[in-house]
């Protein structure tokens, strides 16, 4: 009987050891990897979510309006509750405005976005539903009052509207898109950008000439830019690298943004000219 229990406490003193190295590699791993469960980083600007959830860092989406018909101004109404369970209230200007309305359907088509309007602790909005299908609305908000201002969360909701569905396939890459009387190119052509690492987006917007055309401030800056993912639709924000004021040499606009998978994604670039807003879409394969 000695002898079975100095081999039990022996086992006991290996397992204990045992398990003291798995906690510190443990530890090792989260401490080392660096994780920020807040979401990507671009050009030092924390995107919270990738509008694939109705929730995120506590704050969450509660839709009380989607549409269920089609319609060219179909309304929409919805709330973001805070970690405390209320509606948010005050938020920061992000590009200008507190709350920036996408709209998405699942084949990356019929792309829009809107400027919701708070109606007590209800943002009210009126979108376009061009035919039946599956869509997808993303809200990007600063919260005010978070110890991380001025960084935006992004959630999302889905919505299914009944009816017939014209699906679209997904374009090829190209190399530019002409828009309103602007043609907007990629200078790097349909370069297919690495995942999981900040890459470069560059556009370049000019005329029928070719000569460069003078882009109007818009939601604080030159463009908005918007990254889905072809098949998720996770959304990534591409921030620009100029500011208002900055020089744009040869109409040339830029910003970066992380691919998150391999495959196809679709880019939409926002800008205004001549009073007039215009939206340009890429097709941009990463590897």
């Amino acid at each position: 009987m000695a002898v079975l229990r100095a081999l039990a406490a022996r086992y006991e003193i290996v397992l204990a050891v045992v398990g003291l190295v798995l906690l510190g590699i443990l530890i090792t791993a989260a401490v080392g990897s660096g994780d920020d469960p807040s979401g990507p980083e671009s050009d030092g600007v924390i995107v919270h979510g990738d509008g694939l959830a109705t929730s995120h860092t506590g704050y969450r989406l509660v839709a009380d309006d989607l549409p269920s018909a089609t319609g060219k101004r179909m309304p929409v109404a919805f709330q973001i509750l805070n970690p405390s369970g209320r509606p948010q209230t005050e938020y920061l200007p992000y590009r200008t405005k507190p709350m920036h309305l996408l709209v998405l359907r699942d084949d990356t088509h019929a792309y829009q976005r809107v400027s919701p309007t708070l109606d007590g602790d209800t943002w009210r909005a009126e979108i376009s539903v061009p035919d039946g299908g599956q869509y997808r609305i993303f809200t990007i908000f600063v919260p005010k009052g978070e110890p991380k201002d001025e960084h935006p969360t992004v959630l999302g909701a889905p919505f299914v509207v009944p009816g017939d569905t014209e699906l679209v396939p997904m374009p090829e890459p190209r190399a530019e898109v002409e828009v309103g009387g602007v043609t907007v190119s990629r200078p790097d052509g349909a370069a297919q950008p690495p995942v999981d690492t900040p890459v470069t987006l560059r556009f370049r917007f000019t005329d029928d000439s070719g000569k460069p055309v003078d882009l109007e401030p818009y939601l604080g800056n030159y463009a908005t830019i918007w990254a889905f993912n072809g098949m998720t639709l996770a959304a990534h924000d591409v921030q620009l690298t100029q500011q208002p004021g900055d020089p744009l040499p040869g109409g040339e606009l830029s910003g970066t943004v992380e691919f998150d998978e391999r495959g196809e994604h679709r880019v939409f670039v926002e800008f205004q000219v001549d009073g007039e807003v215009h939206i340009a879409a890429f097709t941009v394969f990463a590897t």
